[in-house]
């Protein structure tokens, strides 16, 4: 059976998540843990991993990805939307503001990518879709 596990630092998320998942009858099939990502544990855990630039600051992203690979499993996935910003002019600084107000901020894709290949993950690729840049890489 396949579980899936969420991770967030706020209370109020993790309650209304945990609600909904029981709500659903997912109750044995989600975990929903009031942890930081940067304080992972979880080892060899996970074949798929989620990771939405957009609400996590840059330090905290760096601190993150060579935890969350070693929570993944050989030939796991990883899927990682970034706020880009291909704006200037008064348009770039409301764009980098937006992505400053999500809590990730502005990321472009070299930069995410030279962060994912400096936490051990491999294949790693810019995927630009209708609504905006996904990094795609892999655990070998």
């Amino acid at each position: 059976m396949s579980c899936a596990v969420g991770l967030d630092i706020s209370a109020a998320a993790v309650t209304a998540a945990r609600e909904q998942v029981e709500a659903a009858g997912l109750g044995n099939r989600a975990e929903i843990r009031e942890q930081s990502v940067t304080a992972i544990e979880d080892v060899d855990a996970f074949d798929l991993l989620w990771v939405p630039q957009l609400f996590l600051p840059e330090p905290v992203l760096a601190e993150a990805l060579p935890r969350l690979r070693r929570a993944a499993r050989h030939r796991a996935g990883l899927l990682m939307p970034i706020s880009t910003n291909r704006d200037t002019g008064v348009s770039g600084a409301v764009t980098d503001l937006r992505n400053l107000m999500t809590g990730g901020g502005t990321l472009s894709a070299q930069a995410a990518s030279t962060m994912l290949q400096t936490a051990g993950f491999s294949g790693v690729e810019a995927v630009d879709l209708p609504a905006g840049t996904v990094m795609v890489a892999c655990v070998e």
